[in-house]
């Protein structure tokens, strides 16, 4: 096939949906999903769901690379379609290969020859690694084009990949609803964003761990509460990120009670000591206050009833 051919298919892209956690840095979790705006006729290929351990893709210890990138070097991309077979290779073999910054991780896989000359370049990035499965005589797969030595040549120019078998629950979960927490990778305790889907948390101070996965996540709890107790109710940023805003609502889960922005001066974290006037179920939300997203933005939240406060007279002593 080529580039150049006027009788393939050329369909426009509705979405793009990359990986809420991809790393700019260390290229990780590099996948992302197009959503056409109307169905291919071409034959699909099934993505590979097998072990999650890297054992399972280097048992076929062959895999096939596809695309129109460049042949070698920095040339521009080839107007044909090429393919070219290579063995899959130990992620220690990889690593030593790139002075041993354990660049390759365990959502990548890697390809190659140790003389080189056999792999992705330029322009065959977001293309296919497959593998041919005997048993059930199809093609599967199992790498994303991902990354490489720069220029593609030399010995140990090895070619990088994501690791499909890493993220097929992702991408299951994306083809339901790309807007879902599955898909923009909420923390666990989603869907928790009304006073009627609130999560309950105990008051001994416990912490969950939460994030801020799309722009209107807004994070709902619940707490059993008694009547002339203190509560402390505190938020923390592990990274710093996330600039939480607490409001408390009454037991109705719609009456504002009181709200904290800042712990203090400077510092993202919220906190609000509150006594109950009545014993109850109360409600509180947590929210981002600049209105980040993405699972980067996680907070820890905890709430800790505070023991009865006794005051004792001051009785003073005569000498």
């Amino acid at each position: 096939q080529r580039l150049s051919d006027t009788t393939g298919e050329r369909i426009a892209v509705a979405e793009i949906i990359a990986h809420p956690n991809y790393q700019p840095v260390t290229t990780d979790f590099d996948i992302a999903l197009l959503h056409l705006s109307s169905n291919a006729q071409q034959p699909t290929i099934s993505l590979y769901r097998g072990d999650t351990t890297i054992e399972s893709e280097l048992a076929f210890l062959r895999g096939t690379i596809i695309g129109w990138g460049s042949q070698g070097g920095y040339l521009s991309g080839s107007d044909r379609l090429r393919q070219v077979s290579v063995p899959l290779v130990l992620h220690e073999t990889c690593n030593k290969a790139f002075a041993h910054l354990e660049a390759v991780t365990d959502s990548m896989l890697c390809t190659g020859y140790e003389k080189g000359g056999k792999g992705s370049c330029y322009g065959d990035s977001g293309g296919p690694l497959m593998v041919w499965d005997e048993p059930l005589q199809q093609w599967q797969q199992v790498g994303v084009v991902n990354w490489g030595r720069p220029g593609c040549q030399g010995v140990e120019s090895y070619s990088v990949f994501a690791r499909v078998a890493v993220y097929t629950q992702w991408v299951d979960a994306c083809l339901e609803d790309s807007r879902s927490a599955g898909c923009l990778m909420g923390d666990e305790y989603e869907a928790d964003d009304s006073s009627t889907t609130a999560n309950e948390i105990s008051v001994d101070g416990a912490s969950q761990e939460h994030n801020f996965h799309h722009e209107t996540d807004i994070d709902w709890f619940k707490f059993s509460a008694e009547k002339g107790v203190s509560y402390l109710i505190e938020t923390e940023s592990p990274l710093l990120l996330a600039d939480t805003l607490l409001w408390l609502y009454d037991q109705d889960g719609v009456t504002p009670l009181t709200y904290n922005d800042d712990q203090q001066s400077g510092i993202n974290s919220a906190s609000l000591l509150w006594k109950a006037p009545a014993t109850g179920t109360y409600y509180f939300q947590v929210e981002e206050f600049t209105g980040k997203s993405g699972p980067i933005y996680r907070y820890t939240i905890s709430v800790r009833a505070l023991p009865h406060t006794i005051h004792l007279p001051h009785i003073a002593v005569q000498q």
